[in-house]
This record gives C-alpha cells, sequence and structure tokens, in this order.
C-alpha cells in the first residue's frame, strides 16, 4: 500500500507522502517551479495587481453559484409541490 493514501504520522512519514505525490504526479514539481519563478521575478506591486482582478472573478463565479443554488432550489420545491399535489389527486380518485 502507498504510503500517499495514509495519514502521517511523523516528518518522515509526511517527506514520503510529498515523494510519492511527485512520482505519482511529475507536473507538480513543474508547477511548484514555475510558480517560484513567477514570485522570484515580479515585484510585489505587479503580483498584487494580478491578484485583485483573480479575487474579483472568483467573489463573482461564488455569487453566481449561491444564485444557481437558489434556482435549484426553487425549482426543487416547485417539483415537490406539483408531486405533492399530484399525489393527493391519487388519494381522493381512489
Amino acid at each position: 500500500m502507498s504510503t500517499f493514501s495514509q495519514q502521517p504520522n511523523s516528518c518522515i512519514e509526511e517527506q514520503i507522502r510529498a515523494f510519492d505525490a511527485l512520482i505519482l504526479f511529475p507536473w507538480l514539481n513543474t508547477l511548484k517551479g514555475r510558480f517560484m519563478d513567477l514570485l522570484d521575478n515580479k515585484r510585489d506591486i505587479d503580483l498584487i495587481e494580478a491578484l485583485l482582478p483573480e479575487v474579483a472573478k472568483a467573489q463573482n463565479e461564488i455569487r453566481c453559484a449561491r444564485n444557481d443554488l437558489e434556482k435549484a432550489t426553487n425549482r426543487l420545491s416547485f417539483i415537490l409541490l406539483i408531486v405533492n399535489k399530484l399525489i393527493g389527486r391519487q388519494e381522493i380518485e381512489r
């Protein structure tokens, strides 16, 4: 069994998990390298200016998801209302 799927009990096991992750997902190492290059090569103000629109996008996505959730909840409530009415009709017809 791979140590990747187990809970780490010590620092050594945690390091083994990280190593397993790099073996199973080699692109993680590449991604980490690119991310570090980005941080090292950009000024703080440039990073902040790049992050602010991302935060705004994420907030908008959350707002849209909440609206979609509310619509789906209302749709389900409406369907339950209709189903209950139909069940009531069936009971009256018996």
